[in-house]
C-alpha cells in the first residue's frame, strides 16, 4: 500500500508514451471529463444533496406572535 500512490503516479506518466489505440484514448478523456462533473456536482449540493439558489429570508421571518404586547401566547 505504500507503493501504490506512486506506481500509480508512474503508470499515469508513462501511458502517453505506450502505444495505445485511439479508442482508448478518446475513453480516457471521457471519463474524466465525466468524473470531474461528478465531483463537481457533488461539492455543488454537499452531502446532504440539497442546493438552493432562493436568497434566504429575513431574520425576522416567520414573525414571533408570541412576543407581541398583549399575546395570549
Amino acid at each position: 500500500m505504500r507503493f501504490a500512490f506512486p506506481a500509480f503516479a508512474a503508470l499515469m506518466l508513462l501511458l502517453p508514451a505506450l502505444p495505445v489505440p485511439d479508442f482508448w484514448i478518446t475513453q480516457s478523456i471521457y471519463i474524466g471529463l465525466y468524473s470531474m462533473v461528478a465531483l463537481g456536482l457533488v461539492l455543488l449540493t454537499g452531502v446532504a444533496g440539497l442546493t438552493s439558489f432562493a436568497p434566504t429570508p429575513p431574520p425576522s421571518w416567520p414573525p414571533n406572535w408570541a412576543s407581541r404586547p398583549g399575546s395570549r401566547c
